[in-house]
């Protein structure tokens, strides 16, 4: 699968709680993000962080002030806009998955830099730790606990729609590491995370 980002392993990783994080990371700034049937839950419970799940809608003028936000490190689940739809939607809505359309990057709100010494550092105060596994490998996974009939969003699974889903996160991570938040990657939870490197004039790529 051809990854649409430049990327790297970090060089040098730290670990925590027997997991590998790039050097920089502080334990209190960790969101995990991905689609369904990643292992976001798997990372969150080896670090044992907080275990409640935190909905964040990206179009929401003051997301980074979200109380779900409040106890880190955490699991996110992120609402996103997306063209032709009024409210934002999570990548597993029926309604989106019925009709997908692209997000609308134009109404993504990001954190404002900082004003003032004393003031908030919105954009360095987390870091998005994106788990975004092959296709096909995401495909085994869910294929297993739809089996197993554990999660209703693995009802009606097809490769297309884990395809679909992994490419709109791709492009969230790429967006939000070009507004100036700190992002990095994982192929799995227990991987060595991968250094984007990427710059403005790299364009956004399919995914295969």
């Amino acid at each position: 699968m051809m990854l649409p980002l430049v990327v790297r392993p970090y060089a040098q990783p730290q670990m925590i709680k027997e997991i590998p994080f790039p050097p920089q990371v502080r334990f209190g700034q960790i969101l995990v993000l991905g689609p369904p049937g990643v292992g976001k839950s798997t990372l969150i419970q080896r670090l044992g962080g907080w275990m409640e799940e935190g909905h964040l809608d990206l179009a929401d003028p003051f997301w980074w002030r979200s109380r779900a936000l409040t106890y880190t490190p955490r699991e996110v689940h992120l609402y996103l806009p997306f063209m032709g739809r009024t409210a934002s939607l999570a990548v597993y809505s029926p309604d989106w998955l019925s009709a997908p359309t692209p997000i609308d990057f134009a109404r993504i709100r990001i954190p404002p830099p900082r004003d003032g010494l004393f003031a908030v550092d919105w954009r360095n105060k987390f870091v998005f730790d994106f788990i975004l596994p092959p296709v096909e490998q995401v495909l085994a996974w869910r294929e297993e606990r739809a089996r197993q009939g554990t999660h209703l969003v693995d009802e009606e699974l097809s490769r297309e729609q884990v395809q679909v889903q992994l490419l709109i996160f791709w492009n969230i991570a790429k967006h939000l590491h070009r507004c100036g938040l700190l992002v990095y990657l994982r192929t799995a939870w227990d991987q060595i995370p991968l250094e984007i490197l990427d710059t403005m004039d790299y364009p956004f790529s399919p995914m295969e």
